[in-house]
């Protein structure tokens, strides 16, 4: 008679404890109560989307975004602004 290996009685267990595991996975597929079994029902939601947005609703949209990128940089540059005043002296040393 041929002993076995470790090796093979770890495979043999891991078989029986996979083949428990996938009875216990079906046996939870369909309950059968009474002789019939469950029925599920479902709903479903629908939503839905801003996707219909009239054209005139986006030309003020991007006229009210310009309008404020167009503010929002004028006033940088007038802050940013200073003024450097230089005198210059021209000496004329000719007789």
């Amino acid at each position: 008679m041929k002993k076995l290996s470790l090796g093979s009685l770890q495979k043999f267990m891991l078989l029986i404890y996979l083949s428990f595991v996938q009875v216990l996975v079906m046996a939870q597929d369909s309950v059968i109560s009474g002789g019939s079994a469950e029925t599920k029902s479902t709903t479903t939601t629908t939503t839905t989307e801003a996707t219909n947005i009239p054209p005139w609703a986006w030309v003020v949209g991007g006229i009210v975004i310009l309008v404020i990128i167009i503010v929002v940089a004028s006033n940088n540059r007038s802050s940013s602004t200073t003024t450097n005043s230089r005198t210059t002296v021209i000496k004329d040393d000719r007789p």
